[in-house]
């Protein structure tokens, strides 16, 4: 079965459940928007220098 789902914010349980993460930032504005990360919540948490990947680890280190 596919899911989809898509949301501007999110709880860490909500990534850590999903199949797969775009993940668009750095900043709001001109300076967002961009993509900064694609791929499974696993190999979210290895990204060094992403805010929603430090988020990520500091709730399920």
């Amino acid at each position: 079965m596919t899911r989809e789902w898509i949301a501007k914010k999110q709880t860490a349980k909500e990534i850590k459940t999903a199949d797969w993460v775009i993940n668009l930032g750095r900043k709001s504005g001109n300076k967002g928007g961009y993509l900064t990360f694609e791929g499974t919540p696993e190999d979210m948490m290895k990204e060094e220098g992403n805010y929603t990947a430090k988020y990520l680890r500091e709730a399920f280190v």
